[in-house]
């Protein structure tokens, strides 16, 4: 995973610290501002992340 964060804009790591940070929020009954656009726009690029485990699975094979 270092490699690919290494080698990834910030802005991956950040989209899943924020998926992560706002599903703590909405879990421990906070209230939450994340619209259907940021959403979209974390997944798209933790949507990188999961293909990239997936190659490297797939390489240990």
């Amino acid at each position: 995973m270092r490699e690919f964060f290494d080698s990834s804009p910030d802005m991956t790591k950040g989209a899943i610290n924020s998926i992560m940070s706002e599903r703590n929020r909405i879990a421990h009954g906070e209230s939450s501002q994340i619209t259907v656009a940021r959403v979209r726009e974390y997944l798209e690029r933790s949507v990188a992340v999961l293909e990239f485990i997936e190659n490297q699975c797939m390489n240990q094979r």
